[in-house]
């Protein structure tokens, strides 16, 4: 049986190659339609599902709620208020996401005494951000990074980096 001991130091050498650029997600208008509620003006960070617009389908009267499909940030909101009409195709919202995937390419075959686990999450020196491990499979390790502010993504050395499982 193997076991994770989050006491236990690991320390792995390898290189962190981002897989999968930031997502963005464009909401346009289906329908025309009529805006009965908007979510607060203020709000920039949502998660997937929260409420962003209700509205009345032109076409049916029926009420249409609009929710954010991914855990992110909105980075445009239409101008729309209550009583404002929209029309089909119109740019509602961006949201853009706040994760991205990557592969931690090991430098040898570790034999892992204690298996690091899915949730672990792996910290370097040269990153301001942790890599949350998702998958292992010998040399290559499936990580999760949790965007805040895309800059710190373009920083992303080639080389090859020390990782240790984060201090709590």
């Amino acid at each position: 049986m193997i076991i994770f001991l989050p006491f236990i130091a690991l320390s792995l050498n390898g290189v962190l190659n981002i897989n999968t650029p930031v997502v963005e997600d464009y909401i346009y208008s289906t329908e025309v339609g009529e805006v009965v509620r908007s979510s607060n003006t203020q709000d920039r960070v949502v998660n997937q599902g929260d409420f962003l617009l209700s509205y009345s389908a032109e076409s049916t009267g029926k009420l249409v709620n609009i929710s954010s499909t991914l855990n992110g940030e909105i980075t445009y909101r239409s101008k729309l208020k209550k009583g404002s009409k929209f029309a089909q195709g119109e740019l509602l919202f961006k949201v853009k996401g706040n994760e991205v995937y990557g592969i931690l390419q090991l430098e040898d075959n570790y034999i892992f005494d204690v298996l690091p686990v899915g949730g672990t999450l792996l910290c370097a020196e040269a990153y301001s951000f942790p890599l949350e491990i998702i998958k292992v499979n010998k040399k290559v390790i499936l990580v999760s990074i949790k965007v805040h502010n895309t800059d710190s993504l373009k920083n992303i050395s080639s080389g090859t980096q020390e990782f240790q499982v984060c201090e709590e």
